[in-house]
């Protein structure tokens, strides 16, 4: 497991642009994307995470997105998307953050009444998979990561 771990760091040491620092690679058609909760707050739990699934996947095809794999985590999610121009996937997340935003604040409104400002940390980060072997070293880590969670309860 450690090899891998180590195969991972060493072959995704790609920097991780924003749209907001303009250092995004325009150049692939896979992306993986993160998107950090606002100070990692635990906030996805299996309504959440249901809801932001369904946004998802209702959204992508109008945009001519497919979705490779999509790993929602209590703090963060990742998404592998395949498409011809990263600007779609911004447009994407710009909506399917808003849409889930409302629903987490509906659902625990008297927790995130005047306290919290924002559900997700500023922008989404976005890495352009260039390699085969980088892409599949990814879903591999996106497979085996929730799993040990899972197991641990």
């Amino acid at each position: 497991m450690n090899k891998f771990i180590e195969l991972i760091n060493s072959r995704t040491t790609d920097s991780v642009g924003t749209s907001k620092n303009r250092l995004i690679d325009r150049n692939g058609i896979f992306y993986h994307v993160i998107q950090q909760t606002d100070n990692r707050t635990n906030l996805f739990s299996g309504d959440a995470a249901r809801h932001r699934d369904g946004l998802l996947k209702n959204m992508c095809p109008g945009l001519g997105i497919v979705p490779i794999i999509n790993v929602i985590m209590p703090t963060h999610t990742h998404d592998v998307f395949l498409t011809d121009n990263v600007e779609k996937i911004r447009f994407l997340f710009r909506n399917l953050n808003r849409g889930t935003s409302v629903f987490i604040r509906n659902e625990r409104a008297e927790k995130f009444r005047q306290s919290i400002q924002t559900v997700f940390a500023n922008q989404p980060g976005y890495v352009v998979i260039k390699t085969r072997e980088q892409f599949f070293c990814l879903i591999k880590y996106l497979h085996v990561n929730p799993a040990y969670l899972r197991q641990n309860g």
